[in-house]
């Protein structure tokens, strides 16, 4: 089996799993994943630099480590 078959076939399984959801679970996922997204982004931003400017103390320091590493703990 060649690697592109292999692939495939494990993406027509992934799509499976995905088409077998309830439309609230695809939505809900959705969200999840923009949300995810903007926070990873807003992160990233110079927005996030200057709040970081801000605020005294390290507790800002630390939420953003933390985003950082892992934005979905905060949902």
């Amino acid at each position: 089996m060649s690697l592109r078959t292999f692939l495939k076939r494990i993406w027509h399984k992934i799509e499976n799993v995905f088409a077998g959801l309830p439309n609230e679970i695809k939505v809900a996922l959705h969200i999840g994943i923009l949300i995810t997204e903007n926070i990873k982004t807003f992160v990233d931003s110079s927005a996030a630099d200057l709040l970081t400017m801000l605020i005294l103390g390290d507790l800002d320091d630390i939420m953003k480590e933390k985003l950082k590493i892992s934005p979905y703990l905060i949902m």
